[in-house]
């Protein structure tokens, strides 16, 4: 089997420079002995983008990709029409176009693999650099949904109220909450934010089952805190994620929670407020 060497850089979204934190949102390859220039970016990223960044303007991340998408139509011409296998000038101009800039749309260190077709190569990186990326920020999303909930507690000036990351319940059973208000020891009202906004009503359901079982299970044993507060990340468009999410809720208000969307900052400042 022939190989072709490729070489390749991620392009990165980078919104808030002063923090570092990035999101890989599309590739881009160059195979000179293929005269091939091929590049992906993903627009509908957008909605994922707020685990990363949660008060994100999704507009403005549209129009960065779009803008870059342009720059990289423009310059393909430049790598597709000189002569098989490329030259040290046009070496010269892709380690240029993939270098590191300033601004909302950087790219990452470039890099070179060998693969079946310059295709395979763009699909095989997208799919590693890009995708899982996401897959596995669905499981850490919750830690953004937190963190949020703790700058608005201190905007809110409420956070001198909470304990952060307490246990609630006994050696019997046991599960860590971020936000609990503690009287003569115990926690009286607890926050926990749930990520409900998964990739399909089935993960939505799971993910529920697993905190609601936890409930039941506090409240069998008579540990359960008297006020229990879950704004929760609903899914973005209606459909049958959305119906599981709000069945979800439902069973948390049978369970005596209170629960709304973390977007809704009123009513999670009011569920908030302590007694």
């Amino acid at each position: 089997m022939n190989l072709v060497a490729c070489s390749y850089a991620a392009l990165r979204f980078l919104p808030y420079r002063e923090t570092g934190e990035f999101a890989n949102v599309g590739v881009v390859v160059w195979c000179p002995a293929a005269k091939s220039f091929l590049f992906h970016c993903h627009h509908s990223l957008g909605k994922r983008m707020r685990g990363f960044f949660p008060d994100l303007d999704l507009t403005i991340y549209r129009e960065a990709v779009r803008g870059v998408e342009g720059l990289l139509r423009a310059v393909e011409p430049q790598f597709t029409l000189g002569k098989a296998g490329g030259d040290e000038a046009l070496i010269q101009r892709f380690q240029e176009l993939v270098r590191v800039r300033e601004g909302l749309m950087t790219f990452g260190p470039a890099g070179a693999l060998l693969a079946e077709t310059p295709a395979k190569a763009l699909e095989t990186l997208y799919q590693r650099l890009v995708l899982r990326q996401f897959a596995q920020q669905e499981e850490h999303r919750e830690v953004a949904m937190r963190r949020r909930l703790g700058e608005c507690l201190r905007t809110w000036k409420l956070m001198e109220h909470y304990r952060q990351d307490v246990q609630v319940g006994d050696e019997r059973f046991h599960v860590t909450v971020p936000f609990a208000h503690m009287r003569d020891s115990r926690p009286t009202q607890v926050i926990r934010p749930l990520d409900l906004d998964l990739k399909d009503s089935t993960a939505v359901y799971r993910h529920g089952d697993l905190w609601a079982a936890s409930l039941r299970r506090l409240r069998s044993l008579d540990l359960l805190p008297p006020r229990i507060v879950i704004p929760v990340q609903l899914p973005q468009e209606q459909g049958e994620r959305w119906d599981a999410a709000t069945r979800i809720m439902g069973e948390f208000t049978e369970l005596g929670a209170l629960t709304m969307s973390l977007d809704d900052q009123d009513r999670v400042r009011e569920a908030a407020l302590v007694a």
